[in-house]
């Protein structure tokens, strides 16, 4: 099932399943602690991504969520779930 849901900045993302209990903020503040955590700069990571910086900063702000491709490939570079990401899992 697939949902289209508004980000906390008025941006329209989809996502698969999404959980209420976490805010499009905490997948920002997720995605930026697993990219420190797995010491990829906003670079290295745009570039194994092959998208712009901008667009890494713009996840990690929540101005808006990453699409499920980058989910899969972020989550298997940080070797989690992509539900963990996605803050289903904690």
């Amino acid at each position: 099932m697939r949902t289209v849901r508004k980000g906390v900045f008025g941006t329209t993302s989809d996502i698969d399943t999404y959980s209420n209990t976490y805010t499009d903020v905490d997948i920002g503040i997720r995605l930026r602690d697993e990219r420190k955590k797995n010491r990829y700069t906003i670079e290295q990571l745009a570039k194994e991504l092959l998208v712009n910086e901008e667009t890494i900063q713009a996840w990690e702000d929540s101005l808006a969520l990453p699409a499920d491709k980058y989910v899969k490939k972020i989550a298997k570079l940080y070797n989690v779930t992509e539900n963990y990401l996605l803050g289903l899992d904690k």
